[in-house]
């Protein structure tokens, strides 16, 4: 900068000299130092200013916008361009830190960037901005983000049986998440057993369906009101409460769960346990089941079969995702018999997805600027899945990777992403596609990014006056000469020029 002073200062003295007559000779300097000051290459920054740029978001929602400002010392002026600087942000809740984006306006540099907070709170987001080489400025802004509660919570209450002095063990109480990324871990429960006792309760569940369950044994007969209260973890604030209903019998049935198998999406139709009665005389009329199976789903009625003091419990369910769930069945005597009992087993769901890779795909982006768009399809022989269902994952081939957006259904799917380039050329993209936890299928699609230089900036306006190299200078110092004696000779009366 201290060069641009100094041929200031030369301009000022020729313009002076100029004004004062001296001429020609004044002005072929004055035009060569304006010359050699357009000709001059923008000076690197070295001192840089940021500005913090707060933001709110809801939690589970991409974030995409404005995280800081700065200006450098080389400003006002289009002397420096976004591509003289590099930013990284530091989003605050332990998760990889990013590069921003550089824009420009006329008033300042913008760092943009985008990212998905999983749980609420307040983060406190770094910004770290430098001039690329020569440069050597450097600066931080340190802003704050706002992630709100996206978690809205709906209870449903069970009504389950127990017998007096048995532990009972099931499910009591079901809810609905309408933020569906959320998993178990997010949450606390509470069961109030209506009996002057309180417990903790066991979250299962996933994809915006959750199951509460819990474990107690009832002193006394009754009916009892079972208080379940499921709420997010700290520092969320959304909570759900729902009453569900115990009928509490004085004697227990003899209950044997039958475990089962079946592929998920599967209809399953049959046993889920054997029960036995020491009075031979009860029919399957005098009994009423209900099974639990343990997805988070209703409770449904089982279908009682046999006699003689023996019987068997059948069902219906079809389970969406695979795993290892577990399922209760609980038999209860009609009135006026108060006997009662239940029993737990294992329903083994497995993989019923097969992935297939479709063609790959070439995308054409530009450095610097974000890409955004589709890289990858896949087909999915269960066509029952649902977007959701997925988890997507994009190597964009420059060393860096994040995750995609799955969209589609009926068995064909897309994954979409957002990237930006830093550089130029041809870069092989892989994108993998799995099956959510506990699934475990899996497919790796490729697809080709080519990468073009980004369009180049426009260009400063041009001088007042137009830029000379020494030679022109010197051309145009003869020039002058010769029209100042042609000028001499006239006024004198002789000469041609």
């Amino acid at each position: 900068m201290r060069g641009r002073s100094v041929i200031a200062k030369v301009i000022v003295e020729a313009t002076a000299r100029l004004a004062a007559g001296a001429g020609l000779i004044a002005l072929a300097g004055l035009l060569g130092v304006v010359g050699l000051l357009a000709s001059t290459g923008p000076a690197a920054a070295s001192v840089i200013t940021a500005f913090p740029v707060d933001f709110s978001v809801a939690e589970g929602t991409q974030f995409s916008g404005a995280v800081a400002t700065f200006e450098d010392d080389n400003s006002p002026g289009p002397t420096l361009t976004p591509a003289d600087f590099n930013a990284t942000i530091d989003w605050g809740d332990g998760s990889p830190t990013t590069a921003g984006m550089i824009g420009s306006s006329s008033a300042a540099f913008t760092v943009t960037g985008q990212h998905t907070y999983a749980d609420e709170g307040s983060f406190t987001v770094t910004v770290t901005i430098n001039d690329n080489p020569p440069g050597t400025g450097t600066a931080t802004a340190t802003d704050t983000a706002t992630v709100s509660e996206a978690d809205s919570l709906t209870g449903t209450p069970v009504t389950f049986s127990a017998a007096a002095g048995t532990p009972f063990t099931g499910t009591v109480a079901n809810f609905s998440d309408t933020l569906t990324t959320n998993v178990p871990g997010d949450f606390t429960a509470t069961i109030d057993w209506g009996d002057a006792t309180t417990t903790a309760g066991t979250v299962t569940g996933g994809g915006g369906s959750f199951a509460v369950s819990g474990t107690h044994t009832y002193a006394g007969t009754g009916t009892f009101s079972v208080t379940v209260t499921l709420s997010d973890d700290a520092p969320g604030t959304a909570t759900a409460m729902v009453t569900s209903t115990a009928h509490v019998g004085t004697t227990a049935l003899s209950v044997t769960s039958v475990n089962f198998s079946v592929a998920e999406h599967a209809a399953f139709n049959g046993t889920v346990a054997t029960f036995t009665d020491s009075d031979k005389t009860k029919t399957p009329a005098s009994f009423t089941a209900t099974i639990d199976w343990g997805d988070a789903t209703p409770v449904t009625a089982g279908v009682i079969t046999g006699g003689s003091g023996s019987f068997t419990v059948t069902g219906q369910h079809t389970y969406t995702d695979e795993g290892a769930f577990t399922f209760t069945v609980t038999v209860a005597e009609n009135s006026p018999g108060t006997s009662m009992g239940s029993a737990s087993g294992t329903a083994t769901v497995s993989e019923a997805d097969v992935l297939t890779p479709g063609a790959a795909m070439t995308i054409t982006a530009f450095k610097n600027v974000p890409f955004t768009g589709a890289v990858a399809t896949f087909t999915d022989s269960d066509t029952a899945n649902v977007p959701g269902d997925f988890i997507a994952v994009i190597s964009w081939g420059d060393a860096s990777s994040s995750a995609g957006t799955v969209t589609g259904g009926g068995g064909t799917f897309t994954v979409s992403g957002t990237h930006t380039y830093a550089n130029s050329g041809t870069f092989g993209i892989g994108i993998t596609l799995s099956d959510d936890p506990p699934g475990t299928a899996t497919a790796t699609a490729q697809a080709t990014a080519n990468v073009a230089a980004a369009p180049p900036p426009p260009p400063p306006p041009p001088p007042l006056v137009p830029a000379l190299d020494p030679r022109g200078l010197v051309v145009l110092g003869l020039a002058l000469g010769g029209c100042a004696l042609y000028l001499l000779r006239r006024a004198r009366g002789r000469g041609t020029c």
